[in-house]
């Protein structure tokens, strides 16, 4: 990008040419977005106009962590993270670079599991004394060039911290209070939300906040400037929730997530939340508890109308798949797998998008199966209109096990992992005289002995994930069987693509034959086509 002086320049050359400078804005945007937020900051340095770029990229900031505990303070990590803080922002401030701070306090992995009973007032007070002398000063110097904060808050109600919040932040993009659920003087936190979002908080300046998340704090009563602009909310609850008008406090709101986990002895979802008026691109509701939270909103959001809703609960009834799934209308697809956030430990998520509307639907979800009579019958509230389906291999036993017929589907994709092996003896039907249910006297288990009535099936896909490898083909007759496709006239059945994957060598393939009579296969690093975007 930049020529210095050397036997590679010009002749003439005697001082470095700078070649950024003769592209568009628009086009150093563009080379920008492809790169990862890691390496954001080395390559602000190639230019002036790079850093320019780069820093107004909401990706890009300086991460600063302080984890304030008994042991951390003790031993001096939290000094030396707190003078890192200070030395770093001495150079962000001057240069106008954005910082991120995040900021946790707990009893720390080693108290939390020898010492969270003597988690005592005096120790408490300790932590929160540091925090309010040295952290929050920290927080407070960083406001100018803060984009994005995440705080634990020490206790119930922190002076301090509000004193400090009460400053201008103009460049902060994103904000997460968290209230502490420490128990102190070895009882629970009271149930009175100690501490309260103040109406002048950033003194009412924050003009990028896009992004709140809050945890068990509640918000005071009227419009709060600072907080209008936000359009990505996520509100945090257990056992209690504050009162709280979301169109209100929210005005510019588009996505919103809601997280409550209900006493366990009641169960009874939060009423104080009202949901009145919002007009949503995409919301999410987290029901921790199986309380029916999806029943408390119903009657304030009209569902219909967002096009994207995540569900997450343990379960979710036919009762909530229709309610979910209402007024979305048309062809379906289905996309089963394991969850992709982590931080909810659920077993499985399957996403539901209307084919010609856009609108999508997922459930995340813990129960793996029911009782016999009633496993995973939810999902025939749908599976008439599904015609493409997309999982992981380790569900296919799970989607057998929803013993209902998909009479329209069209497309089946399965995604493999290396190595990946039947956790079940195979049972194969040898006859097309064989009835719906089948009954293998070897196999101890009777789920996915259930034939699938899958008519229009037209193609099977098999895809490696990563590098080829091979498989057997008794496992892939197994799965042209067990979607029904003996009970078809052979010139009518599926079509089976091989993506990555080969056989086994000198491998007998006389079942494979007698299931699937057309095999295309592909190399998994070529171009797969349209079939690559199966969902």
């Amino acid at each position: 990008m930049v020529i210095t002086p050397g036997s590679s320049a010009p002749r003439d050359a005697v001082t470095p040419t700078d070649l950024t400078q003769r592209l568009a804005t628009e086009l150093l945007h563009y080379v920008v977005g492809y790169l990862p937020s890691s390496e954001l900051l080395l390559a602000s340095g190639v230019s002036k106009r790079f850093r320019s770029v780069i820093t107004r990229d909401t990706r890009f900031c300086i991460p600063l962590r302080v984890d304030v505990t008994l042991g951390n303070i003790c031993n001096g990590t939290c000094s030396r993270q707190v003078d890192h803080a200070y030395g770093v922002l001495s150079y962000a401030i001057l240069e106008q670079l954005p910082v991120a701070m995040t900021i946790t306090h707990g009893p720390g992995v080693l108290e939390a599991r020898t010492e969270l009973r003597r988690y005592t007032s005096d120790v408490s007070a300790l932590v929160r004394s540091y925090m309010s002398d040295a952290v929050c000063r920290v927080i407070g110097t960083a406001l100018p060039v803060l984009v994005r904060l995440g705080i634990t808050i020490p206790d119930g109600y922190s002076a301090a911290l509000q004193a400090v919040l009460l400053r201008p932040a103009p460049f902060l993009r994103e904000l997460k209070l968290s209230r502490s659920v420490v128990a102190y003087d070895g009882e629970d936190m009271p149930e009175s939300f100690g501490h309260v979002v103040p109406t002048n908080i950033f003194a009412g300046l924050a003009p990028h906040l896009a992004r709140v998340s809050l945890r068990n704090v509640a918000l005071a009563a009227g419009p709060i400037p600072a907080l209008s602009s936000a359009r990505h909310v996520m509100l945090e609850y257990d056992v209690h929730a504050p009162d709280i008008r979301i169109s209100d406090l929210f005005p510019h709101i588009s996505e919103l997530h809601v997280i409550f986990e209900a006493d366990p002895d009641l169960l009874e979802p939060p009423t104080t939340i009202e949901y009145g008026g919002l007009s949503l691109s995409r919301l999410h509701i987290s029901d921790c508890s199986g309380c029916d939270l999806l029943d408390t909103m119903v009657d304030d959001i009209e569902l219909a109308s967002i096009p994207s809703l995540t569900y997450t609960s343990y379960v979710a009834w036919s009762s909530h798949w229709g309610t979910v799934m209402e007024s979305v209308d048309g062809s379906l697809s289905m996309h089963m797998r394991d969850s992709l956030v982590p931080a909810f430990n659920f077993r499985y998520e399957v996403e539901l998008r209307a084919i010609q509307t856009g609108f999508h639907r997922v459930f995340r979800l813990e129960e793996y199966s029911l009782d016999q009579d009633g496993r995973f019958s939810e999902l025939k509230v749908v599976a008439p209109r599904i015609i493409a389906i997309r999982l992981d291999y380790d569900f296919l036993y799970a989607l057998m096990d929803f013993r209902c017929d998909f009479p329209v589907l069209r497309r089946l994709r399965f995604d493999l992992p290396k190595g990946a092996q039947f956790n079940q003896s195979l049972w194969f039907p040898v006859s097309k005289d064989v009835g719906k249910e089948t009954v293998n006297p070897d196999s101890p288990r009777l789920s996915g002995e259930y034939l699938l009535f899958c008519p229009l099936l037209v193609t099977i896909a098999l895809v490696a994930r990563g590098c080829n490898w091979s498989i057997c083909p008794r496992q892939v007759a197994f799965i042209g069987a067990a979607f029904g496709q003996l009970e078809r006239r052979a010139e009518t059945r599926a079509h089976l693509e091989m993506v990555g994957i080969s056989f086994f060598e000198h491998s007998t393939c006389d079942l494979l034959d007698d299931v699937f009579p057309t095999i295309t296969y592909h190399l998994r690093d070529e171009h797969w086509g349209e079939n690559e975007g199966w969902l």
